[in-house]
């Protein structure tokens, strides 16, 4: 009799320790909300490291593919207008550092892009999210279609995708 309340004691551990692991296996899928405030964050950190113009800031929060786009794009550009080549390393190490190029990059940048319509004129969400890569789904106000802001987590940093959220596909 023992043996036989002993097996239905273990049985019934068993079957509530696969209840609450299965039940709980679910929830683990959906961002938590300091997950959701991390990716917010530092979309809201971009632009307002923008309205501040504090470049170095908004260098820093770029993901590595942003990063090598805009110094390739500036490298070219520089060449085009000038003739006298500088490398994309150069722009790099200018971008890190807050020199001219970056300056008169942002502030051109700044001319063409209001950041208070992301900051005050918009509604955030996020939407999905996997291990490297999350969206931030940007409502403004008056869009027919959100903005969907790409971000990578790299390093272990969660890093804002501008080149793969707002550049044209060629």
């Amino acid at each position: 009799m023992k043996r036989v309340s002993l097996l239905i004691l273990v049985f019934a551990l068993l079957c509530v320790i696969n209840i609450s692991c299965s039940s709980t296996s679910g929830l683990d899928k959906r961002p938590t909300l300091v997950q959701q405030d991390v990716l917010i964050s530092t979309c809201e950190s971009f632009f307002k490291g923008l309205k501040a113009k504090n470049f170095q800031q908004v260098w820093g929060l770029l993901s590595s593919k942003s990063k090598t786009k805009i110094g390739k794009e500036v490298a070219d550009r520089i060449k085009k207008e000038s003739g006298s080549p500088v490398s994309e390393e150069e722009i790099v190490r200018d971008f890190e550092t807050g020199g001219p190029y970056s300056r008169a990059y942002w502030e051109a940048y700044v001319q063409n892009f209001d950041p208070d319509m992301a900051l005050k004129d918009s509604k955030w969400e996020v939407g999905q999210i996997k291990d490297t890569y999350a969206e931030v789904i940007l409502r403004y106000k008056t869009a027919e279609r959100p903005a969907v802001i790409r971000l990578y987590k790299e390093g272990g940093e969660w890093r804002f995708g501008l080149v793969e959220t707002f550049w044209t596909r060629k």
